[in-house]
């Protein structure tokens, strides 16, 4: 198994990345998460059997998802705010962005009568995917911002007078500079 330092240092990595290295890295995960979503609702509608290859979804549907996969995640935004500084409100962007994609495979699907997808498998499809990739994004996010707050040892410890949304708001952006550590809150 890996290691808590070795997992950090491979992290440490890919926030220092290029740009267009961490959008790479994410469009693979993406994929993997696509892949993984497809052996997921193979298992749980085929009785434990997650074989694509005679699955309800298989290797030609796989490859389907794939390729919309390419044109729909890129041009809606889904790389647009890298892993450090997604919002919570992204949460419901993945979850259209996803149906979005579900809603191209299966329109390609109709027209293709070798791939059709039922109203349960599309359902499962959209909720696995939707959960894994925004369970990812958000790991990333809270691993970056522990990361980067734990990195810097001599971090100023500060106190923020004013426990309401404003006094929110600064320690939300202290936590995600990562400079300063909250020792509390006065009001």
């Amino acid at each position: 198994f890996i290691s808590l330092p070795y997992l950090f240092r491979i992290l440490n990595r890919f926030y220092n990345l290029k740009k267009s290295y961490k959008i790479f890295v994410l469009f693979i995960l993406d994929y993997f998460l696509i892949f993984l979503t497809a052996n997921i609702v193979n298992y749980l509608l085929n009785n434990g059997d997650s074989n694509l290859d005679g699955g309800l979804i298989g290797y030609g549907l796989l490859l389907i998802m794939f390729g919309a996969t390419i044109f729909v995640y890129p041009f809606t935004g889904q790389y647009l705010s890298l892993s450090r500084y997604i919002k919570s409100s992204e949460i419901f962007d993945i979850a259209l962005r996803n149906l979005f994609l579900l809603l191209i495979v299966s329109l390609i699907g109709i027209f293709n009568d070798s791939i059709t997808l039922n109203l349960k498998q599309l359902i499962l499809l959209w909720l696995i995917s939707t959960l894994f990739i925004i369970v990812s994004r958000f790991s990333l996010k809270e691993i970056n911002i522990y990361q980067s707050y734990f990195k810097s040892h001599n971090l100023k410890k500060v106190a923020i007078y004013g426990a309401g949304a404003a006094g929110a708001q600064l320690a939300s952006s202290l936590r995600i500079a990562g400079t300063h550590k909250i020792v509390a809150f006065f009001d």
